[in-house]
């Protein structure tokens, strides 16, 4: 039996932040799933008076879903962890690194975090 390393500890920390992230910003917004997996950093408007994510729907409709104030603060603090300050805006806002560059995560990972998430909730 593997015993697990502080290194895992901090991984699986992370990708808690992650999965709670996604799962706020896909019910906190009631954007789709195929919506949300291509956010890039430009998309957000995270000033204090009305934050909000612009987001480009089906039939190429676009809309902002704004962030409830809790969702901002936590957006806010995911960015600073998980992208840092001078992050490039075509960065997408979850990704997956593939060969050194990112990646929009798909949907099948969205999905996987979702009913891991589910099982912990209920």
């Amino acid at each position: 039996m593997r015993s697990e390393t502080h290194a895992d500890t901090l991984q699986g920390i992370r990708s808690g932040c992650v999965d709670i992230m996604m799962m706020s910003l896909l019910y906190g917004t009631a954007v789709r799933v195929g919506e949300m997996r291509i956010v890039q950093l430009r998309d957000l408007t995270l000033t204090d008076g009305t934050p909000y994510v612009h987001i480009v729907g089906k039939g190429n409709r676009e809309r902002h879903a704004y962030l409830l104030p809790k969702i901002f603060t936590n957006l806010k603090n995911y960015i600073s962890l998980f992208h840092g300050e001078g992050s490039d805006g075509d960065t997408y806002l979850f990704f997956s690194r593939v060969k050194g560059k990112h990646h929009p995560v798909s949907e099948a990972a969205i999905d996987k975090r979702r009913l891991k998430m589910k099982d912990i909730i209920m």
